[in-house]
């Protein structure tokens, strides 16, 4: 079996993390990005018994986006799965939410998704090979007082992962 290279943005801590471990038992080698808690990454990192390796990233820009995964394929190779799994959210009522903090969460939440997807697209296009996972939350389908923002990006997550398989699945 050849060697598989997955991306997992926000795979420092929480489902990421969890995610991360799963596709080293898998046997994958994983590149994992991280915003903040580098402390968090690193142990993953220890953990996978070299299977793993961490890179700093704010999925909220598109030029880091574009020089990261450059960065991942240059050191690991072509990059077969990504999972979009970096993730955000507010807590307070709607009409409090500034238009910053709105837009933090879809940039992170929603935004990223479609530039991560968009970065590592034409590879996978070209090998017609690779698989992407978006994570969503199943506040897209409830909605989540005082998470509107949260809300809106997991559902507008559901609607991209739609529209991107239809295109290319």
């Amino acid at each position: 079996m050849s060697r598989r290279i997955a991306l997992v943005t926000g795979g420092n801590r929480g489902i990421g993390r969890a995610i991360v471990e799963a596709l080293v038992d898998s046997g994958w080698e994983v590149a994992l990005t991280f915003r903040s808690g580098e402390d968090q990454a690193d142990a993953v990192v220890a953990a996978s018994g070299g299977h793993a390796a961490a890179y700093r990233l704010d999925v909220r820009d598109p030029d880091a986006i574009d020089e990261v995964t450059r960065r991942i394929e240059d050191d690991l190779g072509p990059i077969d799965g990504l999972v979009n799994n970096a993730g955000i959210r507010t807590h307070g009522l709607l009409a409090m939410t500034s238009d910053s903090a709105w837009q933090d969460v879809v940039d992170t939440n929603l935004g990223a998704m479609f530039r991560v997807s968009r970065a590592i697209l034409p590879g996978m296009l070209r090998r017609r090979n690779g698989v992407i996972v978006n994570v969503s939350s199943l506040g897209a389908l409830h909605g989540v007082a005082g998470q509107g923002p949260y809300a809106a990006s997991k559902a507008g997550a559901l609607g991209l992962t739609r529209s991107l398989a239809r295109e290319v699945g």
